[in-house]
């Protein structure tokens, strides 16, 4: 199991980066042998090494990582550790919603962790489920549910920096969608100042970003001689974003040169 860990470090190493696969393949080696081995041993640690073999393929085959944590959540269900299947459906969430865009699924997977911590009263885990529920409906396009989600979870005081303002940042790009622009740019400067606190610079990517967006959505509302400023303001936010968040990115740029009738510019972005 060890073995397996450590030549998954080894395949995530830049220093190793020719041998990645070859690392990858080795780490997903020991970890079966590790399961085989458990499988006659230990009934109860055998679902840690399904899960460890489900995170291995999380990014080479999501459906395979799937299976292997369908696999852990049954032996975790059998063994009655609940909050090793809250994290499992959690788990299997994120590739139900990032993989494979299935967000009825990854809504089912996310409630089902929520009922299990909430009765274990895990308020960081609540937490985290409500976040997770209000992104998910966030890109379904269903701001008001998003919006919600993001608000429960102020109930829990005792966050770091980092979570607050990422709850900030939430509500206030729900907010944009919902056209309240002034509450949004609110909770979005908010969430801006927290993560520069925290010395979070991907939170302070993330506030910008959406920062960004808010600006876009204001200024499409206004006229061409109104809106070129805000238009301006919404590049200053976004350019710094780049680094870190370019898939998001680039489509807004792109709206924001055509908009400010840079079609070149504009044209490259999209591309």
């Amino acid at each position: 199991y060890w073995l397996a860990r450590n030549y998954q470090r080894f395949s995530s190493d830049s220093l190793y980066i020719t041998k990645r696969d070859l690392y990858m393949d080795t780490a997903i080696k020991y970890a079966k042998f590790a399961l085989e081995l458990w499988d006659k041993i230990s009934f109860r640690t055998k679902g840690f090494c399904l899960g460890l073999l489900a995170e291995f393929y999380l990014n080479s085959n999501p459906p395979e990582s799937l299976k292997y944590h369908y696999a852990a959540l049954k032996v975790f269900q059998a063994d009655g550790n609940q909050l090793a299947v809250a994290n499992t459906y959690h788990n299997m969430a994120n590739i139900y919603i990032n993989s494979m865009g299935d967000y009825s699924e990854a809504l089912k997977c996310n409630f089902a962790a929520l009922e299990i911590r909430k009765k274990m009263n895990h308020k960081y885990y609540i937490w985290a489920s409500h976040i997770f529920i209000g992104n998910i409906y966030y890109r379904m396009g269903k701001y008001e549910q998003a919006l919600n989600y993001a608000l429960l979870c102020f109930k829990d005081k005792n966050l770091n920096g980092k979570d607050t303002g990422g709850i900030y940042v939430s509500i206030g790009r729900c907010y944009a969608q919902l056209g309240n622009f002034d509450e949004s740019l609110k909770y979005l400067n908010t969430g801006l100042k927290t993560f520069q606190q925290a010395g979070s610079n991907l939170g302070v990517s993330m506030a910008n970003l959406y920062i960004g967006i808010r600006y876009v959505k204001t200024a499409s509302q206004l006229s061409s001689a109104e809106s070129k400023e805000i238009y301006l303001n919404a590049l200053e936010h976004l350019n710094k974003v780049l680094p870190f968040f370019p898939r998001e990115t680039y489509p807004v740029l792109a709206e924001v040169y055509k908009k400010l009738g840079d079609f070149e510019k504009a044209l490259e972005y999209k591309n």
